[in-house]
């Protein structure tokens, strides 16, 4: 991973307008649990562009990594205005509901999930969670 980091870094530093690289070094920093290096390098990714669904969705899960719910939400949301049917943030969205108690909201989301995805066991856990939890 430090390799990937160091090869985006060169690409920031010969571009510092190149989003892919600001946003590509990000994962490799929240994949190694960096996750202030990954904030910083999402948040300048989404000053070059900020319609990218993508992006949003990783930075929300950088800060849902690190408990911080009100922003996470706030990304899965503006990722999904974006791209209403971005699966990977219908899913992260669902689960951080789902860890705050907030089951109801979680609903629709790990629903469409499995529409989007009927293959997905991960995704059919945690529907199948929530449905027993709304029937207590």
């Amino acid at each position: 991973m430090s390799a990937a980091i160091a090869d985006y870094t060169l690409a920031v530093a010969a571009d510092p307008r190149f989003a892919l690289a600001y946003a590509n070094r990000a994962d490799a920093y929240a994949a190694t649990s960096q996750f202030k290096k990954a904030e910083s390098d999402y948040l300048a990714a989404l000053e070059i562009t900020d319609d990218d669904a993508e992006i949003h969705g990783n930075l929300g899960s950088v800060y849902f990594s690190q408990n911080r719910i009100d922003d996470a939400l706030a990304q899965y949301n503006r990722a999904l205005e974006l791209d209403p049917d971005y699966p990977q943030v219908l899913y992260n969205r669902a689960a951080l509901y789902f860890s705050i108690g907030r089951y109801v909201d979680a609903y629709p989301d790990a629903k469409r999930v499995t529409e989007l995805k009927p293959n997905d066991r991960g995704a059919k856990d945690l529907f199948e969670k929530l449905r027993k939890k709304l029937r207590k």
